[in-house]
């Protein structure tokens, strides 16, 4: 995702007049992003499946904007990974735009969630890792967990003044 698409993602989350969780699937906006995902890299699979997945991703991010609603205003923003406190402090650094953040990743949040990913029975396909490897073609459910983990970090990281490992 590009850094100016973040922005705005970030600032609809918790800007003025945000996006609500309830409103997220009838939103015009969110539904085109919705869409346009489904169009360009998923639409093998059927759209009702990969829409309760994208609902299900969301609702998380959406319960970090409502506590990013609830925190005072901070000189200095901290996360200890990329991964939901890392989407955090992204959101928070959002709304506080003053405040410097500071992201201390060790590198493990990601590959730790792709391996729990891989080998999960709760998505189709269950991957052996240690016989099949990292480089195999993914389900398009599994691809779609792992890219929306990914862009956890890809947030804290484009949002953070100072990262730290």
């Amino acid at each position: 995702m590009a850094k100016d698409t973040l922005q705005q993602f970030l600032a609809a989350l918790v800007g003025a007049g945000h996006i609500t969780y309830e409103q997220f699937e009838r939103h015009p906006v969110a539904w085109q992003v919705i869409c346009s995902i489904y169009d360009d890299a998923f639409s093998e699979i059927a759209f009702t499946d990969f829409f309760w997945h994208v609902r299900n991703m969301m609702g998380p991010i959406f319960r970090l904007a409502d506590v990013v609603d609830t925190l005072p205003k901070a000189n200095i923003i901290h996360s200890v990974a990329a991964g939901y406190g890392g989407m955090l402090g992204a959101l928070l650094r959002t709304r506080q735009p003053d405040s410097r953040y500071m992201l201390t990743e060790h590198g493990l949040y990601t590959k730790e969630r792709v391996i729990d990913l891989l080998v999960s029975a709760w998505l189709k396909t269950p991957v052996n890792v240690l016989v099949q490897g990292l480089e195999i073609e993914l389900s398009p459910f599994r691809e779609l967990w792992i890219n929306y983990f990914r862009q956890l970090g890809n947030a804290a990281y484009q949002q953070a003044d100072a990262i730290y490992s």
